[in-house]
């Protein structure tokens, strides 16, 4: 069956055009830069950015497996909900990277709307470079405009998709939602708990230990986090803050596009195109799954945050570094830097190292998993999570990453 695949796909290249250049990575790690530069800031929910950036990697992906030669699989029938996707004609192929370009710029521009016009600038712009680089890449005109024709189409049935995740219900009810009293600072909305998953079952499906109960007891499990806490901030050097600081934004939401960006640079030395995409879109995958498992539960416990128990019961003037808007347990950070790293262990092999960034990162010093601890402490040094309690998401985490990988299939054959 391998063998008559790779003769058909010989004979589809043969057809597409002699010549033509294979999409190089770059083709992919262009979007990721794009993707971290332009969502990472933008004003959007808590949850937004993330899931546009998923996304955007569904339909970047999708459009190199329109593809033939790419030995990439569909992912319809995989992802909730994506029962079909529109197929190129076996006797009239598409470039892949020009498919992608086009479906993944409306996809984005469609979830951006007008609210943030630098993005879907910069996105509109690197969207119209690849496919004038294509052209230079031999693709021929027929089939650039074939493959321009198809990734419209590809588009048009992933919005109609998205459509359908609760992404803008929720939107609605955080537009809604009050400003927090005596603060002036708008509320976030539990809705972000209730959005489709991609490959989970269920949010529910990797579950995660339920807060502890409130207690003024220094016996009780409450109070003893509060003090581990209320130390741990305490001690924290200005080296830890900082570590803080990149893997935690300013609202206390895990920094998922440090692992977008970790993505990108693990695809980088990959052979071409196709195999970066397919690093970014379990990636990306793992993060909206991850955020999903631990969102749902953000909101289902009234206990007050370990915060609020510092300054209840040890310390009235304790204050974190990091103030998020919502519930900080579960740590969502903690749950997607432990569903993206062990499923990058798995793909890529344990001993791979999370890569060095441009933004200061651990400069390859630490293993994929090891940089999931190191977001657990980046809880605690931050005043949001004591350690022992962030540590809760690791496994919930991994088994999430677990999901994505035995779950996908992105390769034909």
């Amino acid at each position: 069956m391998h063998v008559v695949r790779a003769a058909a796909s010989l004979a589809v290249l043969a057809t597409a055009g002699c010549g033509t250049r294979a999409p190089a990575a770059s083709y992919v790690t262009d979007w990721t830069d794009v993707l971290v530069t332009t969502l990472a800031g933008a004003e959007l929910g808590p949850v937004e950015p993330a899931r546009v950036a998923t996304y955007a990697s569904i339909a970047l992906y999708e459009g190199f497996a329109a593809d033939p030669g790419s030995g990439l699989a569909s992912l319809a029938g995989q992802l909730n909900g994506l029962w079909s996707v529109p197929v190129a004609a076996e006797d009239a192929p598409v470039d892949g990277a020009t498919v992608a370009a086009v479906a993944a710029r409306i996809v984005v521009d469609s979830l951006l709307g007008a609210g943030v016009p630098e993005a879907r600038r910069r996105v509109d712009s690197l969207a119209r470079a690849h496919v004038e680089r294509r052209r230079k890449d031999r693709v021929r005109s027929e089939r650039r405009d074939r493959s321009v024709a198809h990734g419209e189409a590809l588009a048009a049935a992933l919005v109609q998709w998205i459509s359908g995740d609760g992404l803008a219900a929720a939107r609605e009810r955080q537009r809604r939602t009050p400003a927090r009293a005596n603060s002036g600072a708008t509320s976030v909305e539990s809705a972000w708990g209730t959005l489709r998953t991609f490959v989970l079952r269920t949010a529910a499906e990797c579950p995660q230990p339920p807060m502890p109960a409130y207690s003024t007891r220094p016996a009780s499990d409450y109070w003893k986090f509060a003090k581990e806490l209320r130390d741990t901030a305490r001690a924290a050097t200005a080296a830890h803050r900082d570590r803080s600081a990149y893997w935690l934004t300013t609202s206390g939401a895990g920094a998922w596009y440090r692992w977008i960006e970790a993505a990108g640079r693990l695809g980088a030395g990959r052979a071409g195109a196709d195999s970066a995409v397919e690093v970014l879109l379990l990636t990306a995958i793992a993060i909206g799954d991850a955020n999903a498992a631990a969102w749902r539960n953000k909101y289902r416990s009234s206990v007050p945050s370990p915060a609020t128990g510092v300054r209840r019961l040890i310390d009235a003037g304790f204050r974190g570094a990091m103030e998020p808007a919502f519930p900080p347990y579960p740590g969502d950070g903690v749950l997607v830097a432990a569903a993206t790293g062990s499923m990058l262990a798995g793909l890529l092999g344990d001993s791979t190292l999370f890569p060095d960034t441009v933004r200061g990162g651990p400069g390859g010093r630490l293993t994929l998993m090891e940089a999931a601890d190191e977001v657990a402490h980046a809880y605690g040094y931050a005043g949001i999570l004591p350690v022992s309690l962030a540590q809760r998401g690791v496994e919930p985490g991994q088994c999430v990453g677990e999901r994505v990988l035995g779950r996908l299939r992105t390769r034909g054959g």
